[in-house]
């Protein structure tokens, strides 16, 4: 009988064994599954636009919908359509450079101002840090940096980024989209923003301000532009960047014959691609927010005063003025300007 007892005794236990055993084994299995992107979507040119990283990344579209950085909620994570309906509190975090694919969201966190001391890259009212993942419905939190961090830009699986650590100020890490493999990609303050099909295009800070092609899969760079070149961004098989040679005019570089001419003689101050249009900022004269076509042609007037932060959709183009970090405004993106405010509403997490 003790014998009949034993045995039960310690089938039950073998039992319990294996069912926790299996618990655990699924639990660790969907913390260490993360969706990679497909081949097919390098074919995109990156988690966001490059004209909308260099302006903050407060907008991306993606799929239909546009996740954004509510000000009227201290910056949060929103959603929405892509004229404006359907708004949704995603999480809690106030959020900037904002990446989508197909799975995930990825942002920096946005905190409040910080004492001179504390500034990184002279943007105390915006201090940048902890690089993140979440998943596309607002859950499940995944901090990947938590180091200060900018500039963030989703080229296939890695995220290219700038970090900062008080022992070597600022450099170009990389980091997979799981949070392994965080590395040094290059010395300096290099503004990582604009990619296209797996590459990713900067402007040289250290030694020169040329143009240079990064291959995510090769780690080759390749020299493409010798010049006074910022901010190269990727649109149709160009890069449109600021020639600070020419008193900052907008040129492009054919990425097929590498001939540069110049499309925007006005002193720009900074500017976003979108389709056939720029839409730019000038530094002198009648100073506001203007639009032309990528040939430099049909100049449009679109808003006075010192305009920043342009983000583009395939809906509105977003943006606000130097003075007033909580006000954006829209004018549509693809018909007669129209500028209205921007007014998100306030939403609670579902």
């Amino acid at each position: 009988m003790a014998s009949r007892v034993l045995k039960i005794v310690i089938g039950v236990l073998i039992a319990a064994v294996i069912i926790v055993a299996v618990f655990f084994g699924v639990k660790t299995v969907r913390k260490l599954f993360i969706a990679q992107n497909t081949q097919e979507s390098t074919l995109v040119q990156s988690g966001n636009l490059g004209g909308n990283l260099y302006n903050g990344g407060s907008f991306c579209e993606k799929n239909g919908l546009v996740y954004f950085a509510n000000p009227n909620d201290s910056y949060k994570l929103y959603s929405m359509t892509v004229f404006g309906s359907e708004q949704t509190k995603l999480c809690d975090d106030s959020v900037a450079y904002i990446n989508v694919d197909d799975n995930y969201i990825y942002y920096t966190r946005r905190a409040g101002a910080q004492s001179d001391s504390e500034d990184f890259m002279g943007l105390s009212s915006l201090y940048q840090y902890a690089l993140c993942r979440v998943d596309l419905d607002g859950k499940n939190v995944v901090v990947l940096d938590n180091d200060p961090c900018m500039y963030a830009c989703l080229v296939d699986n890695n995220i290219y980024y700038m970090h900062y650590d008080d022992d070597n100020a600022s450099r170009v890490y990389r980091i997979g989209i799981d949070g392994t493999n965080r590395q040094v990609v290059s010395e300096g303050q290099s503004f990582t923003c604009s990619a296209f099909n797996g590459v990713l295009y900067y402007n040289g800070t250290l030694n020169d301000h040329n143009l240079y092609a990064l291959d995510n899969a090769t780690d080759q760079v390749t020299s493409l532009y010798a010049g006074n070149a910022w901010q190269p961004t990727y649109s149709d098989g160009y890069l449109y960047f600021l020639n600070l040679n020419d008193d900052y005019s907008i040129c492009k570089i054919n990425l097929t014959t590498y001939e540069a001419q110049t499309i925007v003689t006005d002193s720009v101050e900074n500017f976003n691609v979108y389709g056939g249009t720029i839409y730019y900022q000038t530094m002198s004269g009648d100073v506001g927010l203007y639009r032309c076509d990528t040939n430099g042609n049909n100049k449009e007037f679109v808003y006075s005063g010192n305009c920043c932060e342009i983000n583009i959709t395939s809906g509105y183009v977003y943006f606000r003025l130097y003075e007033n970090e909580d006000v954006f405004y829209m004018t549509p993106t693809n018909s007669d300007v129209d500028v209205t405010v921007f007014v998100p509403a306030l939403g609670v997490i579902e």
